[in-house]
């Protein structure tokens, strides 16, 4: 979450769970601005007129849950601009890490064809892990 970000738009997703399957299918999405008219993205499984029907239907059942939702975008933008703070402060040696400012993330160095896999299989890297053409990644 960017804690500089302005945007007051949450947006909902809804599925359609298949028992029978085991899995969750994207209906449609919402999204919702304090003040605005919701704005329905549909997929492939619903209409707009459908997808403002279950919308109007789930907002009737919980009257309370739109209001519930802006309080919880409120409270983690909060929570963002706190993380940053720390981070900031962490990264310019006066917190807990101390030392120098941070320059980006530490980078192991890529395995040489012949060094063993970094897999740990014991193998070479070029007979183990070693992307070749046709073969894509790790292709054992």
């Amino acid at each position: 979450m960017n804690p500089r970000c302005k945007c007051k738009e949450v947006v909902l997703a809804f599925f359609e769970h298949d028992e029978g399957a085991g899995r969750l299918t994207q209906v449609f999405d919402v999204a919702l601005a304090p003040g605005a008219n919701p704005r329905f993205e549909h997929g492939p499984v619903c209409t707009p007129y459908e997808a403002g029907r279950v919308f109007r239907r789930w907002r009737e059942s919980d009257p309370e849950a739109l209001e519930a939702i802006e309080a919880r975008r409120v409270e983690m933008k909060e929570v963002g601009r706190r993380l940053a703070a720390k981070f900031r402060e962490r990264c310019s040696g006066g917190g807990k890490f101390g030392g120098p400012a941070m320059t980006g993330p530490a980078r192991t160095p890529k395995p040489g064809r012949n060094d063993p896999c970094p897999c740990g299989s014991g193998k070479k890297y070029k007979r183990c892990c070693m992307p070749r053409p046709g073969r894509g990644w790790g292709g054992r």
